[in-house]
C-alpha cells in the first residue's frame, strides 16, 4: 500500500551548492533545458509530420522500420502541450488496430518515463524538498502516489504531462509510476485505434 503521501522528497545527498532563486535555479538546470528543447523540437516534429503526409507517409518512407522512427516521435510530442492523440489514431489508420494501438501505447509509455526522469532532475537541481515543506498541511498529505491518482489523473486534460511533472517532482517510485501509467495508457490506445478502424473501416 502507498505511505504517507505529499511529504517532500528527501534532499540529494550530493550535488553543487544551490545558491539564488528558484527560478534562476529552473533556469540553469540542465534537465530544465532538456524539457524545454523536447517541447519545442515536438512542435517542429509536428510541422514535418504535416509536410510528409503525416504516419502513412513515414510508413511509406521507413516501410519495415517505421516503428523505430514513429515510436520516439510520438514520445516527444507525447510531452509537448501538442495533441498526442493525432499521432494515436493516425497510427491505427496507417498500420491497422493492433499494431497501431501498440505504437500508441509504446510511445505514450516512453514520453512518459521520459518526462517524469527529467523532471525528477530538475527537482533535484532547484532543490525543491524545502519548498514543498511549506506547502498546507492538507496539501502535503495528498496522496499523489496513490494508483487511484495516477491512473485516474492521466485521463484529466494534459494529465499525461501533469501526472508525469507531478510523478518526478514527488519522487514517485519509478516502478510504481510506470505500472500505473501503463494501466492509464491502455484504454486510451485502444480507443483511438476503435475509433479509427470505425471510421476508416
Amino acid at each position: 500500500m502507498p505511505g504517507p503521501i505529499l511529504e517532500p522528497p528527501a534532499p540529494a545527498s550530493q550535488g553543487p551548492v544551490r545558491n539564488g532563486s528558484v527560478a534562476r535555479r529552473v533556469l540553469v538546470s540542465p534537465a530544465f533545458h532538456a524539457l524545454a528543447f523536447i517541447v519545442v523540437f515536438g512542435a517542429v516534429l509536428g510541422w514535418w509530420l504535416s509536410e510528409i503526409g503525416g504516419l502513412s507517409g513515414i510508413r511509406d518512407r521507413f516501410g519495415f522500420f517505421a516503428a523505430l522512427v514513429i515510436v520516439p516521435i510520438h514520445a516527444v510530442i507525447a510531452i509537448s502541450p501538442l495533441p498526442s492523440e493525432v499521432l494515436a489514431f493516425g497510427n491505427a489508420v496507417a498500420f491497422g488496430f493492433w499494431p497501431g494501438a501498440a505504437l500508441s501505447w509504446v510511445g505514450w509509455m516512453a514520453g512518459s518515463l521520459v518526462h517524469y526522469g527529467l523532471m525528477r532532475r530538475v527537482a533535484d537541481d532547484i532543490d525543491l524538498a524545502p519548498h514543498l515543506g511549506r506547502l498546507p498541511r492538507w496539501l502535503r498529505r495528498f496522496p499523489v502516489d496513490h494508483p487511484a491518482f495516477l491512473i485516474c489523473g492521466h485521463w484529466l486534460p494534459y494529465g499525461p504531462q501533469l501526472m508525469s511533472t507531478i510523478g518526478g517532482a514527488f519522487k514517485v517510485p519509478l516502478f510504481r509510476f510506470a505500472w500505473c501509467q501503463g494501466v492509464a495508457i491502455t484504454p486510451i490506445a485502444l480507443l483511438y485505434a476503435a475509433l479509427a478502424k470505425g471510421l476508416v473501416g
